[in-house]
């Protein structure tokens, strides 16, 4: 497990569900958390003083059954009743999808009531220092490591070295590194299996099958989160959150606030997404026809939700004098993976280079390799040193043909004979 403060919500009694919740919420929230009248309460129980205004919180610790819209209602009475716009609901269960609905129709009269289920909870309690323990065992968030500071600087000297062209002097030499934040991101990874056939009066004209589908949908925002996270960090393994090592880092995080409810429906609307094609198959007539296969809700099952936190990096770098702001995954293992394509932007055209950039060694910009007509990058005719088009200068050669030179070995030449490439685009 861990060395944190266990919480075991099998044995604790309503009051004392609301104990918890008061002191998860004062350490998560840096603020007093009043305990109201135990009995009679009018629907709430916890009053968060935050900086920016009350928040009127219900707890409600029903692990085996789901809290409807009635008791949303309640709380929005209280909130209205304390001359607040804010509200949270807590429970060890679940909430029904009429109780979602609710909540989101308050948001449209300017009402918010957070709708907090176990999951959620786990990860406030995480947050909090503490571990929610039910049915013996304790309800996990995740995470994955990161590299320590020395660690990544090789990783990212090593990614460079591999990406580009460069000489006399190797990219990860040219590296300087100025800043780096992790942003960690809620998310759900879900786990399902289909096994969907569909026919017509032909018989069987296709077949979805996986047995290991996997994606991620962030936990706060509720959006399905881009395929190379779920490449990059599935084979990955995992810690309990909050990760120790991430402490140096001060790591921004948001916190999860999409509950299991609505992440499950996102998730079956994904999967059927996923696996709906359009399907060409011979009629008995020999007419060709097209068909919309569309797996349904008993077609696939989802065998795994598991909230974790992914961690994306943003590094502030500088080759030579050109910067860079560079977003990418990266794992202790020595994996990284670039989200964004700062590293290749081409400094002549402003594309991406698709494969292996000249990484110019006078400032440090990359630029596609060379061609015949118009090329973006040279090198030195006489020391073999990378250049980007800007930074070259050449004399002639004979003929049309140019002869590529460096600003050192461009000195030996007479001023007369020395020549800028003239600019190019595409």
């Amino acid at each position: 497990m861990t060395d944190r403060e266990a919480i075991y919500l099998d044995s604790i009694d309503g009051f004392e569900f609301e104990r918890i919740c008061q002191r998860i919420l004062e350490r998560i929230h840096g603020c007093s958390v009043e305990d109201t009248v135990p009995v009679g309460d009018e629907g709430k129980d916890l009053i968060v003083h935050s900086p920016t205004g009350p928040i009127i919180v219900e707890c409600k610790h029903q692990p085996s059954s789901s809290v409807g819209r009635p008791v949303v209602q309640k709380l929005h009475s209280a909130i209205l009743a304390s001359g607040s716009r804010r509200g949270m609901l807590i429970t060890t269960g679940t909430f029904s999808k009429a109780a979602y609905e609710y909540a989101e129709r308050l948001k449209g009269m300017g009402v918010v009531v957070q709708l907090v289920d176990r999951p959620i909870l786990a990860d406030m309690a995480a947050r909090a220092g503490m571990v929610i323990v039910m049915d013996g065992k304790h309800v996990p968030v995740w995470s994955y490591d990161v590299s320590s500071k020395d660690r990544i600087e090789k990783t990212l000297a090593d990614y460079l070295d591999g990406l580009y062209q460069s000489a006399p002097t190797r990219p990860s030499q040219l590296l300087k590194i100025y800043r780096r934040d992790i942003d960690l991101v809620p998310a759900y990874e879900i786990g399902y299996s289909i096994n969907a056939t569909f026919e017509t009066n032909v018989g069987i004209i296709h077949r979805e099958t996986l047995s290991m589908g996997r994606f991620f949908i962030d936990g706060d925002r509720g959006r399905v989160l881009v395929s190379e996270l779920t490449d990059f960090f599935s084979p990955l393994p995992v810690r309990s959150f909050p990760v120790d090592t991430m402490k140096e880092w001060n790591p921004n995080s948001r916190p999860f606030s999409m509950g299991v409810g609505p992440v499950k429906e996102i998730a079956s609307s994904e999967i059927i997404r996923r696996h709906t094609k359009n399907v060409r198959y011979a009629g008995r007539n020999n007419r060709v026809y097209v068909k919309t296969c569309v797996p349904n809700n008993r077609q696939f099952t989802i065998t795994n939700l598991r909230q974790i936190y992914l961690p994306v990096n943003t590094s502030k770098i500088q080759l030579l004098q050109t910067p860079h702001e560079v977003q990418y995954l990266e794992h202790p293992t020595g994996q990284l993976r670039t989200l964004n394509a700062s590293l290749r932007e081409c400094g002549v055209c402003g594309r991406e280079v698709p494969a292996s950039p000249i990484l110019c060694n006078t400032c440090g910009t990359p630029v596609h390799p060379s061609r015949l007509i118009g090329s973006h990058s040279f090198r030195c005719a006489e020391c073999g040193k990378t250049l980007c088009r800007p930074c070259a200068r050449y004399v002639p050669k004979y003929l049309l043909l140019k002869k590529p030179l460096c600003g050192s070995c461009v000195k030996r030449y007479q001023k007369q004979q020395i020549h800028e490439f003239t600019p190019v685009h595409g």
